[in-house]
């Protein structure tokens, strides 16, 4: 939301400002998302694999992210119930592959632009209310499309 926030103050356009800030935003979720997946990868697997394995839910888990890897990743990423920071290292943990971990990361692109939308209209909203010429059908069509 601050993305779209800060991309709106400097371009001023919703045509530039949400891609920008979806782009730049996704380059360093990517980025960061990636390092917490190595890092579990490489120094938690080993440790909690075989923990983690004694759990049937965990064993199916695995077997379907071998399996349909990229497509449940996706999903996964599309559910707001886990939180983005805990699957990173859950997933760094399983036996999914990088590319399909990789290929995952595209399924929270539609909340992204939802939070970067939501960012700029923001200023749109906090500069119609102080301005003096409210006219009630621009007022609404900015609430109902925040």
């Amino acid at each position: 939301i601050g993305t779209g926030y800060a991309f709106k103050q400097v371009f001023k356009s919703y045509f530039i400002c949400v891609p920008c800030g979806v782009i730049t935003y996704m380059i360093g979720s990517v980025l960061g998302c990636f390092i917490v997946f190595s890092l579990s990868r490489l120094l938690l697997k080993g440790m909690l694999f075989p923990l983690f394995n004694k759990l049937k839910a965990f064993r199916a888990l695995d077997r379907v992210l071998v399996k349909k890897g990229w497509k449940i990743n996706i999903l996964l990423r599309m559910s707001p119930i886990i939180p983005y920071n805990i699957m990173n290292y859950l997933l760094g943990v399983t036996s999914t592959s990088i590319t399909d971990y990789l290929i995952g990361l595209s399924g929270f692109i539609p909340l992204v632009i939802c939070y970067i939308f939501m960012g700029a209209t923001i200023d749109d909203f906090t500069n119609y209310t102080l301005s003096k010429n409210n006219k009630v059908m621009e007022l609404m069509i900015l609430i109902i499309s925040i």
